[in-house]
């Protein structure tokens, strides 16, 4: 009886937060007609404009519009370019979401495919809190044309964008004065459009020395600096292997000094080791890796061509997506043009690599039924070599769940269906997975999983997918900076739970410029942590910064896909 009357009786702060909406309701009653007008012009607009966007299906009459959303079968590229517009566009709720979310997944009656399909494809737009005017409606929804990929229509010939205007006003500003200065002061109308045709050569003339002053300084600076810079720079020229300083202090041959051969075949811990054990009747071994277009990937990938006899390598399995309108064939064929892969002919390169394509934030990493069945059925694959990842330090939960966890477990699931039981996978982590946590030379941090105390790894995960609320908490508590770490300390633990495949973490520091392989300071197409530095002083000189005396954790790019073999 008691049970009962509890469950009947709502607490007391249940009881204080209904009396507080109650009084919030009271202050909104009175913007709400206005808030449906506005939502209700915004959806004519759509309909009319944008026939491919729909709106859910609704049961009741009345819509108070407390929120505005739609449904695009492309929802998170259309967020993304909203939100470069300027748009706040969100791509799901705090609490709202699907009942599949929060069963097993093996019950198969309390799935809802109609509603996942449906929250997959929700959009909400912000205008419900938004005062915006009627032709801010109309710019949001050429803006979402745009997004879209639609060619934008003229909406309203009394619309104008924000250039247009500002052009107008100015016009408008340049006539007033010219009638002002010839009818107010008594001269002529050809006498003021002279004089500020004078101000406007003059204008042009100093505005045009300025230019060349500040190219001249520039110039003068990036020729009187760059040595200043690599003299002085404590993380350049003391603590990088990179770079000599007993060389550039030197008259001599510096190019001669810096070459170096053979480096990496003298440290015992890179050398690479033969297969250890070979069937006679057996053929080549294969491997599986992804991120082959990124910096670690591709230079794993030369690595693994150049030692492919001594390792008894057959054939490397690349899966890599399709980006840009390029496929993912054409993709690794660009890449094996480059000159660090010459060493291989053009019949090598087409026998020796086979390209999948795939997406490895997907179920199955995203590969076609078939490939799939070869993959999996092909005994002779012993090593999952998995690269890929977002290296962004300013990426939502959510993306940096699906691209660093998501796409982890998808790969050592793919392993665990290999015909090969034995078969290795090799996850590539990062060292600052550690939270708030700093170690030294003498002190260093342990090799081994990150407490999460009170947190569950697990339900962290499924936060960052879902409400976040739980995640960010987590976060930062625990003293994560930014959500790369972050997802990556998750994904270690969720990797140890499946005891089924043989997995290898490996946690490099920041990986640099190659030391040695394929050439000295060899960073990809694009520069790499280490490398930013010196191009952003490079190309702003008049922001003069020292990068300090504390040692950079660096590994050098073929060092570590030396290490990884």
């Amino acid at each position: 009886s008691l049970i009962r009357q509890i469950r009947k009786r709502p607490s007391n702060a249940l009881l204080a937060l209904l009396h507080r909406r109650l009084e919030q309701s009271r202050l909104v009653a009175p913007s709400l007609p206005g808030r449906i007008r506005r939502c209700q012009e915004l959806k004519g607009l759509l309909e009319l404009h944008l026939p491919g966007v729909t709106f859910p299906k609704l049961h009741t009459a009345f819509h108070s519009f407390w929120a505005f959303p739609i449904c695009c079968s492309n929802r998170d590229s259309i967020s993304e370019k909203m939100r470069d517009f300027g748009y706040d566009v969100a791509t799901g709720a705090s609490q709202l979401c699907s009942v599949s979310s929060y069963v097993d997944a093996d019950i198969k009656h309390h799935q809802c495919p109609r509603v996942d399909r449906l929250m997959e494809t929700i959009l909400y737009l912000p205008v419900s809190s938004q005062q915006l005017s009627d032709s801010e409606l109309k710019q949001m929804v050429e803006y979402l044309q745009l997004a879209t990929s639609a060619t934008p229509k003229s909406i309203s010939r009394n619309f104008s964008s924000r250039g247009y205007r500002l052009a107008l006003f100015c016009a408008w500003i340049v006539t007033f004065i010219l009638l002002v200065a010839a009818f107010g002061l008594g001269v002529g109308f050809w006498e003021v459009v002279e004089f500020l045709w004078q101000i406007l050569l003059t204008t042009c003339g100093v505005s045009g020395m300025l230019v060349i002053m500040r190219f001249g300084l520039e110039c003068l600076l990036r020729w009187s600096t760059a040595d200043f810079y690599l003299k002085q720079s404590s993380a350049f020229i003391e603590h990088c292997d990179m770079i000599n300083g007993d060389a550039i202090q030197d008259s001599g041959d510096v190019a001669a000094d810096r070459i170096r051969r053979d480096v990496l075949s003298s440290i015992d811990a890179l050398k690479v080791s033969p297969p250890q054990s070979k069937d006679a009747s057996a053929t080549g071994r294969k491997v599986v890796l992804t991120g082959a277009t990124g910096f670690v990937g591709s230079a794993l990938l030369r690595d693994l061509l150049l030692h492919r006899k001594f390792l008894d390598l057959e054939s490397i399995i690349i899966l890599c997506r399709k980006k840009g309108g390029k496929s993912a064939k054409s993709r690794i064929l660009k890449l094996l043009q480059s000159p660090m892969y010459d060493f291989l002919s053009e019949q090598e390169k087409n026998t020796t690599v086979t390209v999948i394509d795939g997406d490895v934030t997907m179920e199955s990493a995203g590969i076609w039924p078939m490939d799939l069945a070869v993959i999996c059925q092909d005994v002779a694959i012993s090593h999952v070599f998995h690269c890929a990842a977002a290296v962004s330090f300013s990426q939502e939960l959510q993306d940096a769940a699906r691209s660093n966890v998501t796409s982890a477990l998808n790969m050592q699931a793919l392993t665990a269906r290999l015909q090969n039981q034995d078969a290795q996978f090799i996850h590539i982590s990062t060292a600052f997975v550690h939270g708030n946590l700093t170690g030294s030379l003498t002190s260093p941090l342990p090799e081994e999983l990150f407490c999460f105390e009170q947190f569950d790894p697990v339900e962290v995960y499924k936060s960052m997918t879902g409400t976040q609320y739980y995640a960010s908490k987590a976060m930062q508590e625990l003293g994560f900076h930014n959500t790369y770490s972050f997802s990556k300390s998750v994904c270690e633990h969720i990797l140890t739970v499946q005891n089924r495949v043989n997995t290898v973490i490996i946690r490099p520091s920041i990986v640099g410029p190659a030391m040695e392989s394929p050439f000295e300071g060899w960073a990809g197409d694009r520069p790499s942590t280490i490398v930013a530095g010196a191009c952003l002083h490079l190309s702003h000189q008049w922001n003069i910064w020292f990068l300090g005396r504390q040692s950079v954790p660096y590994i050098p790019v073929d060092v570590l896909a030396r290490y990884i073999l």
